[in-house]
């Protein structure tokens, strides 16, 4: 009787720390798999920052261009008056 006992507990025990185990791999699992996507969100955000820089740059440049055409514009006129 005291040895059945013995027996259950340790086949008990036994199951425990199997589904401790799988329980464990499975964390694991799942760990990576958010690491990896929160590398590939890193890696987008990136991209993201790069393109808005780009796309800033390129409205300050916009913006500059089009401030000279305004002034070139305003001096043509100025010019055009002292014609007429």
């Amino acid at each position: 009787e005291e040895n059945r006992k013995v027996l259950e507990e340790k086949n008990s025990l036994i199951k425990s720390v199997s589904e401790l185990k799988d329980a464990k791999s499975a964390a694991e699992d799942e760990n990576s798999v958010m690491f990896h996507e929160a590398l590939n969100l890193e890696s987008l955000s990136m991209v993201y920052e790069s393109f808005f820089i780009e796309k800033v740059l390129e409205q300050k440049e916009l913006s500059k261009h089009l401030s000279d055409l305004h002034s070139m514009n305003n001096n043509l006129k100025q010019e055009l008056g002292l014609l007429r």
